[in-house]
C-alpha cells in the first residue's frame, strides 16, 4: 500500500473528477492524492472488483491497476479504490506514433491477451461470479430462459475445440495505458483499465486503422464475432 487508504469523506471531497462531472451522473471516477483513483456510485458494478481479484488469483494482476479496497456504504454506493497509473492512453499516443512504435506496442498487447486467454475456463459462459448471464432477468423478476438457452447451445455450436476464454470486452485504445521509460523508449508497459465488462466476446467500437490492427493482437473467430448479437441481447 503506497499510502493510507482515502476515507469516504476524502473521496467525496475530491475536486479531481475524471468521469461523472454531469449533474445526473450516478457513477464517478475521481483522483485522490498521488496514489489513488476511486470509482464509486450507487450503480457501480461489483463485478469490476471481482474481475480484478480474478486477475490477481490467476497471476495476471500486472495487466490492470491494482485494487486496494472495495466496500459498499450504508447509502448503497459501491467504492473501488484503485492504483493511479502513470502513462498515457493509446488513443492519445496513436496518431503520433511511428510504424515501428506501433508494432512494438501491438506486440506487448498481443502478449497480454495471449496470457489472458490462457486462463483455464470454468465450463460456463458468463461473469467470474457466474451470475452475470442471468442478472438482468433476475433484476426484472423474470425467468432466465434466454440465458438458459444460450448456455445449453453455445458449447455445442461453437465448435473447433475452442473453449470460452476470459477476455476484456472493450478493446478500445482509450482503455489501454502505455507507460514508457524516459531513458529507454523500447522499455514500456501496457495496462488495461475499465474491467467492468469482461466476457468471451469484445465490443466493436474501433475506428481508423485500429480495426486492421486488432487481428494481429487476437485471432479472428468469425462464429464468436457473430455472438456479439447475443451479447447485446443478454446485457442490453
Amino acid at each position: 500500500m503506497p499510502a493510507p487508504l482515502p476515507t469516504t469523506a476524502e473521496i467525496l471531497a475530491s475536486k479531481e473528477i475524471l468521469k461523472g462531472v454531469e449533474a445526473w451522473a450516478d457513477r464517478k471516477v475521481v483522483g485522490v492524492g498521488e496514489h489513488f483513483i476511486v470509482k464509486f456510485g450507487a450503480h457501480n458494478d461489483q463485478v469490476e472488483g471481482d474481475n480484478r481479484l480474478f486477475l490477481e488469483q490467476n497471476n495476471c494482476g500486472e495487466f490492470a491497476p491494482r485494487l486496494y479496497a472495495m466496500w459498499k456504504a450504508e447509502d448503497g454506493k459501491l467504492y473501488l479504490v484503485m492504483e493511479r497509473l502513470r502513462g498515457k492512453t493509446l488513443e492519445c499516443l496513436w496518431p503520433a506514433l511511428r510504424e515501428a512504435e506501433k508494432s512494438m506496442i501491438l506486440s506487448k498487447i498481443k502478449m497480454l491477451f495471449t496470457k489472458l486467454r490462457a486462463i483455464p475456463h470454468r465450463g460456463f459462459f458468463g461473469s467470474v461470479d457466474e451470475t452475470k448471464s442471468r442478472l438482468i432477468a433476475e433484476q426484472n423478476q423474470r425467468q432466465s430462459h434466454l440465458a438458459d438457452f444460450f448456455e445449453q447451445c453455445l458449447s455445442r455450436d461453437l465448435v473447433d475445440n475452442r473453449p470460452p476464454v476470459f477476455m476484456h470486452s472493450d478493446l478500445q485504445r482509450k482503455n489501454l495505458l502505455i507507460e514508457t521509460d524516459e531513458k529507454d523508449k523500447s522499455c514500456l508497459s501496457v495496462k488495461l483499465v475499465d474491467w467492468e465488462y469482461v466476457a468471451a466476446f469484445f465490443a466493436f467500437k474501433w475506428d481508423g486503422d485500429w480495426c486492421t490492427r486488432v487481428s494481429y493482437i487476437i485471432d479472428a473467430w468469425p462464429a464468436e464475432i457473430a455472438m456479439k448479437m447475443i451479447y447485446q441481447d443478454l446485457w442490453f
